[in-house]
């Protein structure tokens, strides 16, 4: 999206959350989504389905291992076990108004975009909308509830600072979906970033671009440093979380994740954990942010977490109202306004 367009979902998703839920019911009415969810989920799966039937839709989850045959694409074709995402596509656009798909990781073998490209096929089929509910590349619907978390806590954004910083965990299997998403969608609305992570855990380099040129529309600027404090000193929002490092994933099909590679990675940096002490950095009254689930006492401290500063519930809580704005403006965009 411009960022425009961009800034003018923020704004409606805003005020569908003010309206919601007695002034929105119907919105949706007799809609049908259909979810596939390949990882895990929490937020995303309970906050989708509670929001559209509030809306008056109906959700429909269909398990892709074992409830229906896989979808897949040509060269990752199992007879009898999956389905050509080309067909599943077609049948499912032929019964219902969308389409929401969670995958990355594992479903995918760890190669990077491959998820992404799953669900640009699932598009380039589809006859109704694709929902995007976290690939490899991105997470927009945590982006937007994130954006609407920071209009919230800090008004207008233009110009304020947000440190988007990499955080040590004991598990490296988190996709770079979450900073990349929330790199592009801050300098959208025009806050300065600093990205804060050490030297192996940069992200996309095309991601990297396409920001600096939204950037270059709003006039936000972006920063980039390898030292955790330097990254949050005077910082008004600082988004501390882990990823994966690009660098040890397998480019192609078939190929293993460098273990040892990515491990090392992350041992060598256990100390990326924002604390008190760190917070302590950041301007007055600035706000931790998180997209949940958090390894607490890894990538941050308990005492953050649960203290004022924390915004991380009220951003789980915008899930619900960022994916109620995003149904709507693809299924129903005169009940936005």
């Amino acid at each position: 999206m411009s960022a425009p367009d961009y800034r003018a979902l923020l704004s409606a998703a805003l005020s569908f959350k003010r309206r919601y839920p007695l002034h929105t019911e119907g919105a949706l009415r007799d809609r049908t989504i259909y979810f596939l969810f390949y990882n895990a989920s929490l937020r995303t799966r309970s906050s989708f389905q509670t929001g559209l039937a509030r809306l008056g839709g109906n959700a429909i989850v269909l398990d892709p291992h074992t409830g229906i045959y896989t979808p897949a694409l040509p060269d990752a074709e199992i007879p009898y076990t999956t389905e050509r995402v080309a067909d599943v596509a077609r049948v499912l656009s032929s019964y219902g108004d969308a389409i929401a798909i969670r995958m990355y990781g594992t479903p995918a073998g760890w190669v990077y975009g491959a998820a992404h490209r799953h669900l640009e096929a699932f598009a380039e089929w589809s006859q109704v909308p694709v929902i995007n509910m976290e690939c490899d590349r991105f997470h927009p619907c945590q982006a937007l509830a994130d954006v609407m978390t920071l209009r919230e806590q800090l008004g207008g954004l233009t110009g304020r600072k947000l440190c988007i910083s990499w955080a040590y965990s004991g598990s490296w299997h988190k996709p770079v979906a979450v900073p990349q998403s929330l790199l592009l969608a801050a300098v959208k609305t025009g806050m300065d970033v600093t990205l804060a992570y050490p030297p192996p855990f940069a992200l996309d380099s095309r991601i990297m671009a396409a920001a600096a040129q939204f950037a270059g529309q709003t006039g936000a600027r972006i920063r980039v440093t390898h030292d955790l404090r330097d990254g949050v000193t005077d910082a008004h929002a600082v988004y501390a979380k882990s990823w994966c490092s690009l660098n040890h994933l397998p480019q192609y099909s078939g190929e293993g994740v460098d273990e040892a590679g990515m491990h090392a990675a992350f041992e060598r940096h256990r100390d990326w954990c924002v604390d008190a002490d760190i917070m302590r950095l950041a301007a007055p009254n600035a706000g931790y942010l998180h997209c949940l689930p958090v390894d607490r006492e890894q990538e941050v401290s308990d005492d953050v977490v649960e203290s004022p500063a924390s915004w991380v519930f009220q951003q789980a809580a915008n899930r619900l109202h960022a994916q109620n704005a995003v149904m709507a403006h693809l299924l129903n965009p005169g009940s936005l306004t």
